[in-house]
């Protein structure tokens, strides 16, 4: 659901300043995080997420980190 998302971040300069295809959302530098202040990261490759967790433990309120990659994960779902 694109309204639901409010920001993209990607780690790729070549991508910042872009927007994604069919949602329209702006390609922000994860440099912004702080300045944002999201309630929830959210994640779509598990190999990254210590890595978001560990870039965001300073931030406060300290953001919610999920990975997310399949249409459940996005709505909440638990997995084992």
């Amino acid at each position: 659901e694109p309204d639901r998302v409010r920001v993209v971040y990607d780690v790729n300069p070549g991508k910042w300043g872009a927007f994604v295809a069919g949602a329209g959302h702006e390609i922000r530098p994860p440099t912004e995080v702080g300045a944002d202040a999201p309630a929830t990261i959210l994640v779509t490759n598990p190999a990254y997420r210590a890595e978001v967790e560990a870039a965001t433990r300073a931030l406060t309120p300290r953001p919610a980190v999920r990975v997310v990659g399949r249409a459940d994960d996005a709505l909440g779902a638990s997995h084992a």
